[in-house]
């Protein structure tokens, strides 16, 4: 009589582990990742605003589902594609202007300089 385990549950329980070593490994990679978004998560949950921004978003995506819906079976955007993408670039400027006040300064100043040293070109041409 053998005590030893039959050759293919040994394999088997061999598999197994390898299984659940992959999966601890794919969990703590994922648990890494999630880590990094707790932070902001908790700031977005703490906002004030984000009542008021939940219902834009819900009323965007019945604007996008009727949109759809006109569209019929040509197609259209997904009703996950909320147009997020076009606040991106304004988000960055304001996040830069945040982290550097004075640049909001400096822009203004371009924006009415300009005119005034075009004018002052011209006119000196003259």
């Amino acid at each position: 009589m053998s005590y030893l385990p039959a050759k293919g549950i040994v394999d088997d329980i061999n598999s197994l582990v390898s299984d659940v070593r992959s999966g601890v490994n794919t969990a703590k990679k994922y648990g890494a990742k999630a880590a990094t978004l707790v932070a902001p998560a908790k700031a977005i949950l703490d906002d004030p605003a984000l009542p008021e921004v939940v219902s834009l978003v819900m009323e965007l995506k019945a604007i996008k589902a009727r949109e759809k819906k006109s569209l019929g079976s040509l197609g259209g955007t997904s009703l996950g594609d909320i147009g997020l993408k076009g606040i991106v670039q304004p988000l960055r400027y304001y996040v830069g202007y945040k982290k550097n006040p004075a640049m909001g300064m400096l822009v203004i100043a371009a924006i009415f300089a300009a005119p005034l040293a075009l004018g002052y070109v011209l006119g000196k041409r003259r």
